[in-house]
């Protein structure tokens, strides 16, 4: 998945208010409150339903979730 694939759902699904244009792909999407944790949960889902994958329990984390670019990472070392 392209980081701008993320970005476009992130702004249309879970900022369904349009209050940003443009997500930065290292901003700090938990610290900013984009993202907390029921909205991870359904961008989780999301990516397993679009990308075919199945996220083990160890990388649910913050730390894989805190970013457009690092969940990007996480998808491409799938």
């Amino acid at each position: 998945m392209l980081e701008t694939e993320l970005e476009d759902y992130i702004k249309r699904e879970l900022l369904q208010d349009g209050s940003i244009e443009i997500i930065p792909h290292d901003l700090d999407l938990i610290g900013t409150g984009i993202l907390n944790s029921l909205k991870i949960m359904e961008l989780i889902t999301y990516l397993e339903n679009v990308q075919q994958v199945q996220f083990m329990e160890s990388e649910i984390s913050f730390e894989n979730f805190n970013s457009i670019s690092s969940i990007t990472q996480l998808l491409n070392r799938r």
